[in-house]
């Protein structure tokens, strides 16, 4: 899979200097990067479209940080995206425990150095493009055994009627050589010679 057919990174974020910082550093990368603003917002989106990961930038929000990022990975759309949360630097580890146990793979500090926001983002971007491909091939191959089934059964019945076929075709000349057998005129036919045979007993 090509880089320009990642999937999306889903930015989560209030509208602030922060996020258009954000977005600034996520421009580079392959990934097409969609804003919103609330975690309804962010359900559509991941209904709509395959998220490779969803950033929950909890750096000027406008509740407490682990409470945003405990909200984002709660939202059910993304039950199977990765969450990366930005939050401030002088977050409490109590708090950063609790995002972690909420669901998000990975906490940045933020203000944070570029490379390392690309560095986090890209590599969760593959592992999860690498689990979408796996989904997808397992799909495929459900799909092929399913069709592989249906033609096994298929050949199935085909054989069983013709068994049934050929075994009514057995009865009916059984019961003909019964019809002739048991007739008490002479039942005649002309051979290939021109002789003239009997074709019951006598």
């Amino acid at each position: 899979m090509s880089e320009a057919t990642w999937p999306a990174i889903l930015l989560i974020a209030d509208k602030s200097d922060e996020t258009i910082v954000v977005e600034g550093l996520l421009a580079p990368l392959a990934s097409a990067c969609v804003t919103v603003g609330t975690v309804d917002e962010a359900s559509e989106v991941a209904r709509d479209r395959e998220v490779g990961l969803a950033i929950a930038v909890a750096v000027g929000a406008s509740t407490e940080p682990a409470r945003r990022c405990l909200e984002i990975c709660a939202c059910e759309a993304l039950r199977t995206t990765p969450v990366l949360a930005l939050v401030p630097d002088d977050i409490s580890p109590q708090e950063t425990a609790a995002i972690y146990s909420g669901g998000a793979v990975d906490c940045i500090p933020w203000p944070a150095e570029a490379s390392v926001l690309h560095s986090k983002v890209m590599t969760f971007l593959d592992l999860q493009r690498s689990r979408v491909e796996l989904r997808r091939n397992a799909e495929e191959l459900e799909r092929a055994e399913q069709q592989s089934r249906d033609y096994i059964q298929q050949l199935e019945e085909m054989i069983h009627r013709t068994n049934q076929m050929a075994l009514e075709a057995d009865m009916a000349s059984l019961q003909l050589e019964q019809i002739f057998n048991t007739a008490s005129d002479g039942m005649w036919i002309i051979g290939e010679g021109n002789e003239v045979l009997r074709i019951n007993q006598a």
